[in-house]
């Protein structure tokens, strides 16, 4: 089936256009076969969208997707693709139903399981050696996970090895630096992208050759956000917006790990002084910014305060506003940047003639005011149209899901 949505202001992401061309998009088969003025409708489904503004569907490109009630909520807000940064075999069968059609949801592409020195989380894979750093770089590749996803508390000599296997096998290595390694060693060994405001290198000097040495970067603001005023700060969670939206399996999860945190972030503890001031740790995230283009939009939802979904338009805010990002820019990180990240710039992150049909339509223009990002009339992810009506019922079976109707990977 010919769908074609006329008229509209289009955004490609190629050049910085705030304004974009009217102009209608030919779908068919899931791709963007056309983009041009007054395309021939015969036989196809008319949506039209003048007054509307066209750009590509929207990455989070740092989740945790590990409960089904979250999937609706990423689509009803235009999130069509997430990058997921611990992987659990469901997800890849999650995926694999996406793109069958079989399910409602993002696309997901994943790191394998978390990797670090010291149990940190129930579940994660503990390297102590050499030997077991080769052996679990070598299992995320065997088992087709796209990336390795590290923490930081790896011995030296572990984290050397994981890094130069990992550069052996052709995977790149993601997540929090590492402890034991200094930062300018990992950028010199390729480490692939460093997550969170938070995880940058306190110097200055050393965020800088960070950026400069291509490496990749997620500043999940949101989830930082929630350090600072709910964790150091002690504010209540209750009053977050769409609060009603977070499934009572993850409201325990929050208490589970608030608890942690405040634990990890107590007075004297070696973060407090930085956490205590909000600006501090952001000030890092403005000089990686200046020297690099290579940001990606990401929350680290469903951590605590972070609602799935809903948060990506909150982190882009955060972007424009606290980080002085365009929007233009904002949105270009969590489009095109996203897809050029993971590899598939290709066919996806862009409006172009044969990308894949992934695409928003709003009501107003976002590169005006970031906020209009939240002003969806559709979705379309792979060719299928989610109307306002649909994108609606998947928010209101989201915030209905009881606990024991959950599919969790754990």
């Amino acid at each position: 089936m010919k769908t074609i949505f006329k008229g509209a202001s289009v955004f490609s992401m190629e050049v910085p256009d705030v304004k974009g061309i009217i102009a209608d998009i030919l779908i068919e088969e899931g791709i963007i076969c056309a983009i041009d003025k007054n395309i021939n409708t015969d036989g196809a489904n008319i949506i039209d969208c003048t007054g509307k503004f066209i750009m590509p569907g929207l990455f989070d490109g740092h989740v945790h997707i590990n409960s089904d009630e979250m999937h609706g909520l990423f689509i009803a807000n235009g999130v069509t693709s997430v990058r997921n940064m611990w992987g659990f075999p469901l997800q890849k069968q999650w995926d694999k139903e996406v793109r069958e059609g079989k399910r409602i949801g993002p696309y997901i592409y994943s790191t394998g399981p978390l990797i670090d020195g010291v149990e940190s989380w129930k579940g994660c894979l503990f390297v102590r050696t050499v030997e077991e750093a080769i052996k679990v770089v070598d299992i995320t590749v065997d088992e087709g996970w796209g990336y390795v996803k590290a923490y930081p508390s790896l011995p030296k000599d572990a984290m050397l090895a994981l890094m130069i296997r990992a550069k052996e096998r052709g995977i790149g290595v993601v997540g929090h630096l590492a402890y034991n390694v200094d930062p300018r060693t990992l950028a010199d060994l390729g480490y692939y992208c460093v997550e969170h405001t938070g995880c940058l290198p306190s110097n200055i000097d050393d965020v800088r050759y960070l950026a400069k040495s291509g490496m990749w970067f997620c500043p999940t603001q949101m989830v930082e956000n929630t350090l600072v005023v709910n964790v150091v700060g002690g504010e209540s969670l209750e009053d977050i917006p769409h609060i009603e939206y977070v499934s009572p399996l993850h409201k325990k999860g929050w208490e589970e790990i608030i608890g942690r945190w405040r634990n990890n972030y107590a007075k004297g503890s070696p973060f407090y002084d930085s956490f205590k001031d909000p600006e501090e740790v952001p000030n890092r995230a403005r000089v990686f910014m200046l020297y690099s283009d290579n940001v990606i939009l990401g929350t680290d939802t469903p951590n605590p305060g972070v609602v799935p979904g809903f948060s990506i338009h909150s982190e882009l805010e955060e972007m424009v506003y606290r980080y002085g990002m365009t929007p233009y820019k904002a949105i270009h990180s969590g489009t095109a940047n996203a897809a050029k990240h993971l590899g598939i710039e290709n066919k996806k992150g862009k409006l172009l003639k044969g990308m894949d049909a992934d695409l928003l339509v709003l009501s107003k223009n976002p590169f005006e005011n970031i906020s209009n990002s939240r002003s969806i009339e559709y979705v379309v992810q792979g060719g299928r149209v989610f109307d306002k009506e649909a994108l609606e019922g998947m928010k209101f079976d989201s915030k209905n899901r009881k606990e024991d109707e959950i599919i969790s990977v754990y």
